[in-house]
C-alpha cells in the first residue's frame, strides 16, 4: 500500500513538473526581431519592429543610456511603429523596444543592454543672395534642408556631410525652387558640399560654428551649374553664384588656446568681419555693383565659347 502512495506521489510530481515547464513556455514574452529606426529627421525618428504575435508597442529613449522618456501604443499589432517627437536636431538617442501580448506577458529588446541609438539631423535655414546669368541680377534667394553629419573615429570633429533641401530663388516675377542633394566633409569649422548629377551641378564651401551650446551659424558660397532650355547667356548652361548665410545668428567667437583651437579663431573672427562686411554692402548698391561685374563675365565666357574653346568651368 506505502508503495502504491509512493507511485502516486511520484506521479503528481512529475505532472506538477511538466505543467510548471509548460506554464513557463506559455508565459514567455513575444519574439522581438527587425529593430530599427527610420524616417528620421531634426525633430522626429520612427521605430519599427516586428513581432511573432500581436502585442502592443512601446518605445524607452533618451538622449543618455539613462533613457527617461516613453512612447506607448495599446493597439495589437505584429509590425510595430512608433513615432518620437520634440527630438532635439544634430543628437544621439538611445532606445529599447517592448512588446507585451494579450496575456500579459512582455519581452524587452535592448540590443543585449548594449541599446539601440540613431541621430537625428541638423536643420539648415540659410537665407541671402544668387546671381544668375540668364537674369543679369542678384536676388534674394533661401535654402531649407536637412544635414546628417557622421563623424569619422580617426580625426576629432571631422564629419562626412549629406545634405538635402530646396535652394528657393525669389525673382520679381515668381519663385524658382532648385532641388539639392549634396554631399561632402566638414573638418572642425570648415566644410565643402558638392552634387554632380545629369544637368546639374554645385559646389559650396563654408564656415560651420558651433556656439558651444547646441546653436550654430552657417555661411557658404559658391556656383551652380543648371539646365538652360532657353539657350541664353552660356546657350547650353545656366550659371548662378550664390552666398547664403544663417540669418539673425550672431557669428560666435572661439577663444584661441591649442594651435587648432587659435585657426578656428582666426577663422571665426574673419567670418564675422565678412558677413559684416556684406550685410553692410547689400543695402549701398552692392548688388548692382555686383550684377554688372558678373554680368561682363558671362558676356566674355559666352564669347570665348562662341569662338570654339573649350568649356570653361
Amino acid at each position: 500500500m506505502s508503495r502504491y502512495c509512493a507511485q502516486i506521489a511520484l506521479f503528481g510530481v512529475l505532472t506538477l513538473l511538466l505543467l510548471t515547464v509548460a506554464g513557463t513556455a506559455v508565459a514567455q514574452g513575444p519574439a522581438i526581431s527587425h529593430v530599427g529606426a527610420v524616417n528620421i529627421d531634426d525633430s522626429t525618428a520612427d521605430i519599427i519592429w516586428t513581432t511573432n504575435v500581436t502585442a502592443d508597442s512601446r518605445v524607452n529613449y533618451g538622449n543618455t543610456t539613462a533613457l527617461g522618456l516613453t512612447e506607448y501604443d495599446s493597439s495589437p499589432v505584429t509590425s510595430h511603429s512608433v513615432t518620437l517627437t520634440g527630438l532635439s536636431p544634430a543628437t544621439v538617442y538611445y532606445y529599447e523596444v517592448t512588446s507585451e501580448d494579450g496575456g500579459g506577458n512582455s519581452t524587452v529588446e535592448n540590443n543585449s543592454g548594449a541599446y539601440y541609438t540613431f541621430s537625428t539631423l541638423a536643420g539648415m535655414e540659410l537665407e541671402g543672395w544668387i546671381w544668375t546669368a540668364n537674369s543679369g541680377s542678384v536676388v534674394q534667394a533661401s535654402f531649407s534642408g536637412l544635414t546628417s553629419m557622421v563623424e569619422r573615429s580617426h580625426t576629432e570633429r571631422s564629419f562626412s556631410m549629406h545634405a538635402t533641401g530646396n535652394l528657393t530663388v525669389h525673382y520679381p516675377a515668381g519663385d524658382e525652387v532648385i532641388q539639392l542633394d549634396l554631399y561632402g566633409n566638414r573638418a572642425r569649422s570648415l566644410f565643402y558640399l558638392r552634387q554632380e548629377v545629369t544637368g546639374t551641378s554645385a559646389s559650396f564651401a563654408g564656415a560651420w560654428l558651433d556656439d558651444g551650446t547646441g546653436g550654430c551659424y552657417v555661411s557658404l558660397s559658391g556656383m551652380l551649374i543648371l539646365p538652360n532650355p532657353g539657350g541664353q547667356g552660356l546657350k547650353s548652361a545656366k550659371v548662378c553664384f550664390v552666398a547664403l548665410r544663417t540669418p539673425g545668428v550672431d557669428v560666435p567667437l572661439a577663444e584661441p588656446g591649442s594651435f587648432v583651437e587659435t585657426i578656428d579663431s582666426l577663422l571665426t573672427r574673419m567670418v564675422k568681419l565678412v558677413d559684416r562686411v556684406l550685410g553692410s554692402l547689400t543695402g549701398v548698391g552692392f548688388r548692382d555693383l555686383l550684377s554688372s561685374i558678373l554680368t561682363k563675365v558671362a558676356v566674355l565666357v559666352s564669347a570665348l565659347r562662341n569662338l570654339g574653346t573649350p568649356y570653361i568651368s
